[in-house]
């Protein structure tokens, strides 16, 4: 069952078994919360647009 809901956060299907609520821990939220954002605009965007960021951001401050 563990092993389901990594892959639910991935795809952002929206399914769940009841494991995830409003009363869970902070930390196990946010986790999440990363894993949908990542799931929806895959890897590879993301972290193009991380490392775009950081550079503008460099550029800005030298």
């Amino acid at each position: 069952m563990w092993d389901f809901f990594p892959g639910n956060r991935l795809s952002t299907v929206g399914l769940s078994v009841g494991v995830t609520s409003a009363d869970a821990p902070t930390g196990l939220l946010w986790t999440e919360v990363i894993g949908m954002f990542l799931g929806q605009l895959e890897f590879f965007p993301a972290i193009v647009g991380m490392i775009r960021i950081l550079k503008d951001a460099i550029a800005i401050l030298a």
